[in-house]
């Protein structure tokens, strides 16, 4: 249909201009010019990718196919590729793989179209990704194909094969924009545009522009034609990476014959070198399933995070400090209520007790911030240093590492894991060191002013550490859950974004953002069952749990002293008290202790990257410096 378009690439420059395009139904139109003609740009705007300028408009009958210049394949199954999210059609599928010669391919892989191809395709030729992405376009029965120069990286055989027997072959009867300066293909054309600097400079037959007297396709042509094809194969191109190529058949089958079934036997690797035969299993799964460690996290964690920062004497001086700071604010109460005693008695030399408050205040104060800046710089050393040794870990990875791992999960390591490490968890350390210190020194002032909080201290601590256990265990292995989750997330979403002309070339958008949204789920599951598990632990087994103890200890406190056995009235109050506090207090206390155990979670998965086992051989790839800087 007729399609006048125009794109601006910015608020003044045309990508394309003055344009009149036409490709009626049925027809294979041949769009050709030197680079940077705007081929691309055309095909793009008869998919109406490209931003129209005013007074444009691109119409467009039917549904729509597009094989972009760099070939979209997703992180999944060749066969899944080539469906690209439409109903499985056996019959249609074999023609298909036939027409792109696909069925030598799918012979020599491990589990034939059930094979992953990895993130790129980067287990496969730039010829088989280009196939695939060929196979995906008339596998889609659509009306218009734009092919935007789809056989660059095939050999002249192998593009020759597929031209005849997909492009003019099994696509026959569709609408065909061919972009491309491969003019061989170029007489089988019904219409030629010869585009320059975004225009159209030239329209007609093959013969026509041919005969042109000075035109500007037939000395494009002839300079083509003249120009023997000496260059080396690609390595990235069929020849170089599927020798099976050779051998495909030159003649698609007669008419009736049944199509050759879809190879699903393993025989030999097919692809670059990196892939090789033992990354791929018998299942045809490339990328395995991220594996996450079991069991609960615990402050041990804190050894190899000292051992990281190469600060274990910091690390030392960090836990000593922990524990100054609440005998050193203990301290201070204490001299102040002898200072407040003295003065209450009227003693002449109550004085004496000011010096030994001020000192012990400004040792408090300095103990806090000594400790502050120790778990600050700790922290810091700490963080530096993981990032850098699972960098230098990273690259030191054989390639086998990169093809079975997708970049969403590497970059969920150095993201999210590396960003509790780095802000979460030196703040969260801070304030429970805190919680810990300050209960410390109410639990023992109780047990000394109040004996009878000896048992209920004893009582509390049991009923604490057993939920603890359960709780923290759920937790942690959903924290763990959330961190696995978030992977596919990060790879889709930059896989999508690659993809995006092609999705919305074939109009697959839905579903893509349903398989967007079914992995956001998986997230949102995992996350909303932690958040709710610790609601639950927090208003019924904690808070409810309080009061209910609370309560019954008030009542037998009361019965105990109205019959004065085992306590006083007035040490029953300081029970009561003392009780309390500790109640209110052991829930933050609890909370806090979980979810730092929840962010040494973040801290192991870094530590599990740190750990690979290197490269044979492989040098560490940031050198002396890199070294350098981790130790700094």
């Amino acid at each position: 249909s007729p399609a006048p378009a125009a794109a601006p690439v910015d608020g003044s420059a045309l990508a394309l201009a003055d344009l009149d395009f036409e490709a009626a139904g049925g027809q294979l139109v041949v769009v050709c010019g030197r680079v940077g003609s705007g081929k691309t740009s055309l095909a793009s705007a008869a998919l109406g990718l490209l931003q129209q300028a005013d007074g444009a408009s691109v119409a467009v009958t039917g549904r729509t196919a597009y094989v972009p210049q760099q070939s979209f394949v997703m992180n999944d199954t060749v066969k899944n590729n080539i469906l690209f999210g439409a109903a499985y059609d056996a019959a249609a599928y074999e023609r298909v793989i036939l027409a792109c010669a696909l069925d030598k391919d799918l012979a020599a892989l491990p589990s034939g179209d059930e094979t992953e191809i990895g993130e790129r395709g980067i287990t496969i030729s730039g010829g088989q990704r280009q196939r695939i992405a060929i196979a995906r376009a008339a596998y889609a029965e659509a009306d218009l194909i734009v092919l935007d120069d789809p056989l660059s990286a095939m050999d002249p055989h192998v593009g020759k094969l597929v031209f005849d027997r997909c492009i003019l072959g099994l696509l026959r009867g569709k609408t065909r924009v061919f972009c491309t300066n491969q003019l061989q293909f170029a007489p089988t054309a019904d219409d030629i545009y010869y585009l320059d600097s975004g225009r159209v400079t030239e329209r007609g037959s093959f013969g026509a522009l041919l005969r042109k007297e000075g035109g500007a396709f037939a000395s494009l042509y002839a300079h083509v034609s003249s120009t023997p094809n000496t260059a080396p194969p690609d390595a990235d191109a069929d020849g170089g990476a599927a020798p099976m190529d050779a051998d495909v058949p030159r003649a698609p089958p007669a008419d009736g014959a049944a199509p050759p079934s879809v190879a699903r036997v393993p025989t030999t690797s097919v692809g670059t070198a990196a892939a090789t035969a033992d990354q791929r299993r018998a299942d045809g799964k490339l990328v395995q399933v991220e594996k996450r460690s079991l069991g609960r996290v615990g402050l041990s964690t804190f050894v190899p995070l000292a051992r990281a920062a190469h600060a274990a004497l910091l690390g030392c001086g960090v836990a000593l400090l922990i524990l100054l700071m609440p005998i050193s604010q203990y301290l201070v109460n204490i001299l102040l209520s002898r200072w407040a005693d003295a003065e209450a008695a009227g003693e002449a030399n109550s004085e004496r007790w000011l010096p030994f408050y001020v000192g012990s205040a400004l040792v408090f104060a300095v103990i806090v911030f000594v400790r502050g800046l120790s778990c600050a710089l700790f922290f810091t050393r700490a963080s530096a240093s993981l990032h850098t040794s699972m960098l230098r870990s990273v690259l030191a990875q054989p390639m086998r590492f990169f093809d079975t791992t997708p970049v969403g999960r590497v970059l969920n390591r150095f993201s999210s894991d590396m960003t509790a490490v780095d802000v979460m968890l030196p703040r969260l350390f801070d304030i429970w060191a805190f919680i810990i210190g300050s209960n410390s020194t109410t639990v023992l002032l109780s047990m000394i002013f109040a004996p009878p909080m000896v048992v209920i201290n004893v009582a509390l601590a049991v009923a604490f550490f057993k939920l603890y256990n359960y709780y923290a265990a759920v937790a942690v292995e959903l924290q763990r859950i959330i961190a696995i989750s978030i992977s596919p997330l990060v790879a889709s979403f930059s896989s999508f974004l690659i993809g995006l002309e092609s999705i919305r070339a074939f109009n697959r958008v839905a579903t893509f953002r349903a398989q967007f949204e079914a992995r956001q789920l998986a997230f949102a599951r995992a996350f909303t069952a932690l958040v709710a598990i610790e609601r639950f632990t927090m208003t019924f087994a904690v808070t409810i749990g309080v009061s209910i103890f609370l309560s019954a200890l008030a009542l037998a406190l009361l019965f105990l002293a109205r019959a004065r056995f085992f306590v006083t009235p007035g040490s029953a109050g300081v029970t009561l008290a003392y009780a309390a506090i500790i109640s209110f207090r052991l829930p933050a206390m609890f909370l806090m202790s979980v979810t730092l155990e929840r962010l040494l979670a973040a801290a192991q998965r870094v530590m599990e990257y740190v750990d690979m086992p290197a490269e044979e051989g492989a040098d560490a790839p940031l050198g002396a410096a890199g070294a350098a800087g981790a130790s700094a």
